[in-house]
């Protein structure tokens, strides 16, 4: 009997593997040849990673810089980029076809939890299939970025937090802590903010008093060691491996204050005149930072600026404050998908995969409050906390930055499996009230407050309209962004006639430079920038490039020195070098630059 089980449920898994994998292949299929997805918009996520890992294997370091790796916020996932362009080389279809592989193995591993969670494999089929066809997971699932990695690390997570002692053992409770301790390191490695599971994994653990004391500890020991010296040395890193040019610089305070500003509503809102874009949320952040405090920063005090900025707001606007976190909770259950770099609705119109695919989130928060009720009913408080924590991780995140579809996904996990019991709670009362011999009225009543009031309050939660007056704003540059890649296509084969040509002349190089500066690819435009710079050459607009760089740089010496020399060449030039810059380049300029020129 146990062998025809474990043959069945392998039947059934391999079932929702190919079905995860089939939907996710059409959409890589049917969207390969689509700019945006063919050519990654220059300098936002996609395209940063993707740069940034290709630097890593051609051998960067941190004695020269490397603007590319400045502006991710984690490590992990660029190495992780390097690893497979080793082996699979730059081929983006491929890359996307791995990551398609891992979601759909997270698909599998969704199925196994919520056998184990809710005993009942027709409701895990049921579920696993709405997760195989989830939009926002097909979406993500199938591009490069690290959504995929990452559910795909917290599904082990809890799936070793919940799994069965197979033996009592101390060697099986440190494996199990060293097992806990590593996926919460690779989580941390991902994206910083989840270093908050610990508090609830702790909470679990400690919790569980079907476990001796001394074996409790064995685990969190074991877990904790691992976690807390990896948080340690990433976050000391800038203090003991002493580097010119650090990579993976601190954004957590210029995403706090863009949460809390005059004009946040609850979404992405830009900060004064900080480009919403990788390199603005790096640089231009601490030039505005620089500019505002009058002194140079390094990017751990420019971070600090911007968290004080935002509790400032904070305490100085508390109804408003008040307003935006009720704002972003909502959000952060709504049905709607809300814009970040790409937007579902924009990708809608591209892909039939997505257009033709009904389900959304507001289906899972439906569900979901179900399944709370149905653990408080089985008593099962210990995965009711773990679940609702990780959830409420999840959310003070977003309630601390701000909300986009990418941000939130990894609450499908939690809202999954909560919504697999509130299936079977659904089940359950709906089979009690056709089969209770209880008069008509009071088994009606007692429905309507333990079913219908609870999913009619989960609904409102889910389905009321939100941001309605930001919608055409986010679909309208959704499709720029496609432009974008247009125009980048264009460029590149711009750059590859010039390679071509053979010519190493300095407007050759110019040339190159400016091009290279139009994808975002500021590592080699700067390069060849200063190249072209230390041999003299000079135009006002070529000039003001690298003088941004330079003041992206922090290096305000070698600004002023280059203004003195092209002052003491071509005066004429130096106005019309400064009124190309704009923003918190032209700002740091006025404070750093401008009173040192003479």
């Amino acid at each position: 009997m146990k062998e025809h089980t474990k043959g069945k449920r392998l039947k059934v898994s391999a079932l929702i593997f190919f079905l995860a994998f089939v939907i996710r292949l059409l959409f890589i299929l049917e969207t390969m040849n689509i700019p945006a997805f063919r050519t990654p918009n220059p300098g936002m996520d996609i395209d940063i990673h993707w740069q940034a890992a290709r630097l890593i294997v051609q051998g960067a370091t941190t004695s020269e810089p490397y603007f590319e790796l400045m502006m991710p916020s984690t490590p992990l996932h660029q190495y992780w980029l390097a690893f497979w362009q080793v082996i699979l080389g730059d081929s983006l279809i491929a890359h996307r076809l791995l990551n398609a592989l891992i979601a759909s193995i997270s698909a599998v591993l969704m199925f196994w939890l919520m056998v184990r969670i809710v005993g009942s494999r027709l409701i895990a089929l049921i579920c696993s299939i709405a997760w195989a066809a989830l939009p926002s997971l097909i979406y993500f699932d199938s591009t490069l970025h690290k959504s995929a990695l990452e559910i795909f690390a917290l599904l082990l997570l809890i799936d070793a937090l919940l799994a069965k002692p197979g033996s009592a053992s101390s060697l099986y409770r440190i494996g199990k802590g060293i097992v806990i301790g590593i996926l919460l390191a690779i989580l941390l490695l991902l994206q910083t903010n989840t270093f908050l599971y610990c508090i609830i994994i702790v909470a679990f653990i400690a919790l569980d008093r079907g476990m001796p004391r001394r074996e409790r500890l064995r685990v969190l020991i074991s877990a904790l060691l691992i976690f807390t010296s990896t948080f340690m040395l990433y976050q000391l890193r800038g203090d003991l491996f002493k580097s010119k040019y650090p990579w993976f610089l601190p954004q957590k305070g210029i995403h706090f204050r863009i949460g809390f500003h005059e004009g946040a509503h609850g979404a992405y809102h830009e900060l004064g005149d900080i480009k919403p874009w990788p390199y603005g949320h790096v640089f231009q952040s601490r030039l505005y930072a620089e500019a505002r405090a009058k002194k140079s920063m390094t990017p751990a005090e420019a971070d600090r600026f911007f968290i004080d900025e935002g509790l400032d707001f904070i305490f100085n606007n508390p109804g408003e404050s008040l307003k935006i976190i009720a704002t972003k909770i909502g959000l952060f259950f709504n049905n709607y998908e809300i814009k970040g770099i790409d937007d579902l609705y924009y990708l809608k119109t591209q892909s039939k995969t997505l257009a033709y695919t009904p389900l959304g989130l507001g289906v899972l928060v439906l569900c979901a409050g179900l399944g709370v009720i149905r653990l408080i009913n089985l008593r099962e408080y210990r995965v009711l906390f773990l679940l609702v924590g990780f959830l409420a991780v999840m959310l003070a995140s977003n309630v601390l930055s701000f909300v986009t579809w990418r941000y939130r996904l990894h609450n499908v996990v939690p809202l999954m499996l909560l919504a697999s019991l509130g299936l079977q709670y659904l089940q359950a009362q709906t089979s009690e009230f056709l089969k209770s011999e209880k008069p008509f009225n009071s088994k009606l009543l007692r429905y309507c407050y333990s079913v219908l009031l609870p999913l009619a309050i989960c609904g409102w939660i889910a389905y009321r309209p939100v941001l309605e007056d930001y919608r055409q704003g986010f679909f309208k540059r959704a499709a720029d962004n496609d432009k974008l890649s247009r125009s980048a296509e264009k460029l590149l084969s711009r750059l590859a006639d010039l390679e071509r040509s053979g010519s190493q002349g300095p407007e050759i190089i110019v040339q190159k430079a400016l091009i290279l500066n139009r994808l975002h690819r500021h590592t080699n435009s700067y390069r060849l920038l200063k190249t072209v710079h230390d041999e003299g050459f000079s135009h006002p607009f070529v000039t003001s490039k690298y003088l941004v760089y330079l003041l992206w740089l922090g290096k305000y010496d070698e600004a002023v020195q280059l203004l003195r020399d092209v002052k003491s060449r071509r005066a004429a030039f130096l106005p019309q070098i400064v009124r190309f810059l704009r923003g918190p380049e032209r700002s740091a300029y006025l404070v750093f630059i401008k009173p040192h020129i003479g």
